[in-house]
């Protein structure tokens, strides 16, 4: 009996010595991979409003019969700006609003008209402006207002404050099928 349990001892010793031996095997055969870091960045969409000739006119900018007025309204996308699709809206006040048939916008062909009231249009730059390391300027929506001559004093005094705001906009345009799509998500 005592070699039988002693035959026992024996056989558990060793059973634990081979598996020990491939529980270490499996630990030695082991391998895992490098981190790779997964950093994102952050898209962004710029861009800046300037009236030069406008504001190199200075204060005043009377309306006279016949007369013409610089206002260049003028849009730039910014450097690394992702690639969008841009808009000028153009808010009239109420009475100029009424009296469109006594001035002209001289726009600029690469905007297209895609929405219009009385008191407001907006307009897309036809294509998407690509990202750039220097930002793009895009061509003035119109360089002049032409007031007609048919005016008159009388028809000058019902302007009480004669206003066309400018206001430009962007969005990104991946994801988005059209200006017009692009322009129904910034205006929302």
């Amino acid at each position: 009996m005592f070699k039988t349990k002693k035959k026992m001892v024996g056989i558990i010793g060793l059973g634990v010595v081979v598996m020990l031996g491939i529980a270490s095997t499996y630990a030695f055969l082991s391998d895992q991979t490098a981190l790779i870091a997964n950093t994102f960045t952050v898209g962004k969409v710029g861009i800046s409003l300037a009236e030069p000739a406008w504001e190199l006119a200075g204060p005043e900018h009377k309306i006279v019969p016949g007369g013409t007025l610089e206002k260049d309204p003028t849009l730039t996308v910014k450097a690394d700006s992702e690639e969008s699709y841009v808009y000028l809206e153009l808010d009239f006040s109420n009475d100029l609003a009424e009296f469109t048939a006594y001035y002209e916008l001289d726009y600029h062909a690469d905007w297209e008209l895609i929405a219009s009231t009385p008191q407001k249009k907006v307009f897309a730059y036809k294509e998407t402006v690509a990202t750039s390391k220097q930002g793009t300027t895009l061509p003035a929506l119109f360089t002049t207002i032409s007031f007609s001559e048919e005016l008159t004093s009388e028809t000058l005094s019902q302007l009480t404050a004669p206003q066309i705001n400018v206001k430009g906009y962007a969005i990104q345009a991946q994801g988005i099928a059209t200006a017009l799509a692009g322009w129904q998500e910034v205006s929302k």
